[in-house]
């Protein structure tokens, strides 16, 4: 009857901790009552020097090394059976990998309880806290003071490494002070560090979101990123944007706020093997902008006269009471903007990181089950309620660039389609990086649309209620059209299934989902289609090479707690990219890393 403290999963000796960390992290109904801690590593004194060179030079992927570069504690046991020297240099080659983790001494495996919890390496507030105090992978104390650091550096204890405010800073890992060539690139094999510093600039929320995803599904040539962690500023918002990174498992939160007369800045640190610095740089570096001041800053003395002492009065009373952008949170996005330009007052209280605070307060007051955003298939978006009027733009014209048509099932109350529903700002986020990712190819032969297959709610609840039940979604049709001649258009309707699928143990609960045609074998011309599901806890693509295929089943399969299932549970609906392509113009362009 007694509650849990902690939950300590074991693994194989040889267990990549990638995958665990995916799962703890990404499936709802665990994140859902626990909170993953950190990962420890435990090394072998006496025999770790010896496994770390067997596939030194290798092609196979060096789970040893990887296991501690990912590690967020470190117990160095054995430590009886080996000397002095040999532990330093141990020290030193697990510094190689891994600057900042901390590490304990064990003999025989006894190490304090207390040691193996409280880690708090995927708590966001810490790792901001611990940016603040310099101990954001940081480890190095050589003290340069240069302005542009492009060096390897030998490390040496913990706190600032003394380079200036735009440090793009290899770090080489060791043990020593000053120059040195870094442990990092003599013996292990290209594994070290690189961060970026920049002072008076910050990132537009969506611009950096479309990053990450490049940042997760990097190409195997631009090398393998074990962690990243960043504090940033973001364009709109008065608190500090924190992102982590394990591997392609990425996430972000705000952080604490930047004070007032704080610097605001951008600062992230980059840990992997082989790592295609100088284009994570340049791409990094293309969503960084200056920080925009307000138009007019607070006055020095109060206006003059009893007429505009009483407006100034009754404005900043409407700002400082909310209910300036509780009366907005009425209009549409773009009517917001047009009444930006009234006045520079105006302007200031709404595009401001203020303002973006004061319209997220505001719509606490909305219905819990009501949207945060809508996006309506005449053009029409409502999305201040979650996104700063700054990203508004940004999102606006993603959408206009990408050419995607919106196709959603029409109603009585929405004759021409129902508008796109979103429930949070993440949700935002995850269509407007497929706006930009579509944006970026270049390919007019390409016909872009939006659809939402749905369920009726007690189709999907007998679902979930009946085991190893399968279902259908409503249709979908879409028009893909000849450009040359409206007599060729094709008419193309689809569905999704969730099938049961029979797991190794027999007793997990697995669908597998399919794409099914129903008509159109008969069509005029031969199209490709890439399927993409458009949601921020999860990626399905499927690659139709002929669309005259019946059934297109997915390569996974999806077990009762994945983010697919759970997000059917609580909308019953799947949104996706569908991108076609008739066969006669060419191969249809991947639009990511995931798909090709």
């Amino acid at each position: 009857g007694s509650p849990l403290d902690a939950v300590l999963v074991e693994t194989t000796g040889m267990a990549d901790p990638v995958p665990i960390v995916r799962t703890l992290r990404q499936t709802p109904d665990i994140a859902k009552h626990f909170r993953l801690d950190g990962t420890i590593t435990l090394v072998d004194t006496k025999t770790i020097l010896d496994r770390l060179s067997e596939f030194a030079g290798g092609s196979e992927d060096m789970e040893r090394h990887r296991q501690l570069s990912f590690a967020d504690k470190i117990l160095l046991n054995k430590l009886d059976l080996v000397d002095a020297e040999q532990v330093v240099e141990v020290w030193q080659r697990i510094r190689s990998f891994n600057e900042s983790a901390p590490v304990v001494a064990s003999v025989k495996g006894i190490v304090p309880a207390f040691e193996l919890t409280n880690l708090g390496a995927f708590d966001m507030d810490k790792i901001a806290e611990e940016e603040e105090a310099g101990r954001g992978g940081h480890g190095h104390s050589h003290g340069h003071g240069h302005d542009e650091c492009y060096e390897d550096h030998g490390h040496g204890g913990h706190g600032d490494h003394g380079c200036g405010e735009d440090c793009t800073e290899d770090h080489g890992g060791g043990a020593g002070h000053g120059h040195g060539h870094g442990l990092a690139e003599t013996h292990d094999k290209g594994i070290g560090s690189f961060s970026i510093i920049r002072k008076g600039v910050e990132v537009d929320p969506l611009a950096f979101a479309r990053w990450i995803r490049i940042i997760s599904t990097m190409p195997e040539e631009m090398g393998v990123l074990y962690r990243s962690k960043g504090i940033l500023a973001a364009a709109g918002k008065k608190t500090r944007l924190i992102f982590h990174a394990v591997a392609d498992v990425t996430e972000t939160s705000d952080g604490p706020e930047w004070k007032d007369g704080e610097e605001r800045m951008c600062k992230i640190v980059f840990i992997g093997k082989k790592l295609a610095r100088k284009e994570i740089e340049e791409r990094f570096m293309k969503v960084l902008q200056p920080i925009k001041p307000r138009l007019r800053p607070p006055p020095a003395m109060a206006l003059q006269g009893p007429i505009a002492g009483a407006l100034r009065v009754k404005f900043t009373s409407l700002v400082h009471a909310g209910l300036l952008h509780r009366l907005l949170l009425h209009c549409w996005s773009k009517d917001v903007l047009r009444l930006s330009q009234a006045s520079t007052g105006l302007h200031d209280a709404l595009f401001s990181p203020e303002g973006t605070t004061a319209f997220n307060a505001a719509a606490k007051c909305l219905p819990d089950d009501g949207p945060r955003g809508l996006q309506t298939v005449e053009g029409a978006m409502w999305l201040h309620a979650a996104l700063p009027l700054r990203s508004i733009a940004k999102y606006a014209q993603a959408w206009r660039a990408s050419k995607i048509q919106l196709k959603t099932a029409c109603s009585g109350e929405h004759m021409w389609g129902e508008p796109l529903r979103f429930d949070d700002g993440k949700d935002i986020e995850a269509a407007a990086v497929t706006w930009q990712e579509t944006s970026e190819i270049n390919d007019d032969d390409t016909q872009n649309f939006l659809v939402e297959f749905k369920w009726r709610p007690e189709t999907m609840q007998a679902f979930f209620e009946v085991e190893k039940s399968a279902t259908n979604s409503a249709l979908v049709k879409l028009t893909v059209e000849d450009k040359e001649d409206s007599d060729m258009d094709d008419d193309l309707r689809f569905r999704v299934n969730l099938n049961p699928e029979v797991s190794e143990d027999g007793g997990m609960s697995l669908h597998r989902l399919s794409l099914q045609l129903v008509g159109g074998k008969t069509s005029n011309h031969i199209y490709q289609i890439f399927f993409h599901t458009v949601d921020p806890a999860y990626q399905v693509h499927i690659n139709v090479p002929d669309h005259r295929m019946p059934i297109f089943p997915t390569k996974e399969v999806f077990h009762q707690w994945h983010p697919l299932m759970a997000g059917l549970k609580k909308r019953p609906r799947l949104r996706f990219l569908l991108r076609v392509k008739s066969l006669e113009s060419g191969p249809i362009e991947a639009m990511c890393g995931c798909c090709g």
